[in-house]
Order: C-alpha cells, then structure tokens, then sequence
C-alpha cells in the first residue's frame, strides 16, 4: 500500500495524507524500516495539559520527522466547542 501511495504522489505531484491513531509514547523510530523510509513528515498532536479546563485543551503539535527541513512543535489552544485551534501563547 505505501509503494502504491508513493506512486500516486509521484504521478499526480500531490502530497499523500493518512491518517492514523497511535498508542500513547509511540514514536516515529518505532515504525518498521520500509514504512518509515517512505513518510516524508509525521506530525503528532499530543494533551500537553490535562489539568486545563475542559472546553479549552492545551495541544502540543509535534513535527517528529520532516524530510526536507527541521523538525520541532508548537502549543495550540483547542476550543471544543467551536473545534479550532488558536495559537498558545505560554510555554
């Protein structure tokens, strides 16, 4: 499946986004090899507060691997109710 995605990408020159759920502490070195050899970025959003308040979740975004540059995180504010994420503005 991920030769046949890489194919597509290539073919069409669009980006190939998937989504997938990971147990918690998983990392991007985990994958297997050949998977892991054909993902040009791994972004993670992870609860970076639970003690917040419950409308209001603190989310950190991480770029785990980025083929073509650096990789690092933010903090994002997610608003549940109006399903946004805004900037964080503390640490």
């Amino acid at each position: 499946v991920a030769y046949i995605l890489h194919q597509w990408s290539r073919n069409w020159d669009v980006p190939i986004i998937i989504s997938s759920p990971r147990e918690s502490g998983v990392k991007a070195s985990d994958l297997t090899p050949v998977l892991e050899a054909s993902i040009d970025v791994i972004l993670s959003f992870d609860p970076d507060d639970p003690g917040m308040d419950p409308a209001k979740e603190r989310i950190r975004l991480t770029l785990n691997k980025n083929r073509n540059g650096a990789s690092g995180y933010v903090h994002l504010l997610f608003e549940k109710e109006k399903a946004i994420f805004l900037p964080c503005s503390f640490p």
